[in-house]
């Protein structure tokens, strides 16, 4: 027991030390401002500007598809800005030689998973916040500047419940391979190359599920199987949700196999981080980074 509490007293230190840093980054604060004028003022402007040229046949399936596509570009913009905020993190302290500190009384796992909690909470505030600017903005201001009238019921509160519950499973499965990746370069300069399969395979993902939100493909039997796939269904199954084609039953299904992929990819670059969080110079590979063959120069 006194083990167990000594592993998570260090890892609430070094969550609670990234948490704070981006709490008092005024810089932070003030994207998030901004963001927030931008999400609850530019669909008021656009629809002012835009109702007078609405076709008297518009109907709500057509802002609800129009929703369901920005909730999956606004899923994936959220969940790898604050993913690749972990692996910033991971490659500065390894750049300046900090890390070397730090696991001196750290564990690898430990600073980790530190790391992702704690970039992992902010984000999740953020998020929740900007989630709420969203609602407001797609459930009142919009509407009623097109002259549509929208009842808030039970049903609209799952779905931004479902939102934050995909922000986190997404965040927490990309920020650990993102925290890993980072952990086997130490130059700012072998960012890039080093997370270039993550990145190809979110980008690709991303396209997919976009597709299945914006067209009926997420309608046909196996759009509804790709939106089950680990990295992603974050994507793809609010947004399904929200314009109808995917039953509540299936969303939660895509959840629960969501969830159980995310102790083995933990795991992975739990061990990955391990094998090369102490290595400088060159980009280490994953194969000699998983056998854990890395030491410090």
């Amino acid at each position: 027991m006194g083990d167990l509490r000594g592993i998570w007293y260090g890892v609430r230190v070094v969550a609670a030390y990234e948490l704070a840093q981006r709490l008092q980054s005024r810089r932070r604060l003030v994207t998030l401002a901004v963001l927030l004028a931008l999400l609850i003022g530019v669909p008021f402007a656009l629809a002012r500007f835009l109702a007078p040229e609405l076709p008297d046949e518009f109907e709500i399936e057509e802002l609800a598809v129009g929703l369901s596509g920005s909730s999956a570009v606004f899923m994936f913009v959220a969940i790898t800005l604050f993913a690749s905020d972990v692996l910033n993190s991971v490659v500065a302290d390894k750049s300046n030689r900090v890390i070397e500190v730090l696991l001196s009384s750290l564990r690898p796992y430990q600073l980790m998973a530190g790391k992702i909690l704690g970039v992992g909470a902010y984000g999740l505030v953020s998020f929740s916040v900007l989630v709420g600017a969203v609602a407001i903005s797609a459930g009142l201001i919009v509407p009623s500047s097109l002259g549509i009238r929208l009842t808030v019921d039970a049903g609209s509160a799952w779905i931004l419940l479902l939102t934050i519950f995909w922000f986190v499973v997404g965040y927490f499965l990309f920020a650990a391979l993102y925290a890993a990746l980072g952990a086997t370069v130490s130059r700012i300069e072998d960012v890039n190359q080093a997370v270039l399969p993550v990145t190809l395979v979110s980008v690709v993902v991303y396209l997919v599920a976009y597709m299945l939100v914006i067209t009926p493909l997420g309608e046909t039997g196996w759009g509804r199987a790709l939106a089950m796939l680990p990295m992603l269904s974050q994507f793809a199954v609010p947004g399904l949700v929200l314009s109808g084609a995917l039953s509540w039953p299936l969303a939660l299904l895509a959840g629960a196999i969501n969830v159980a992929a995310l102790p083995p990819a933990i795991w992975f670059a739990g061990r990955v981080y391990s094998g090369s969080a102490l290595a400088v110079g060159a980009r280490v590979p994953l194969l000699r980074a998983w056998r854990g063959q890395i030491g410090p120069d």
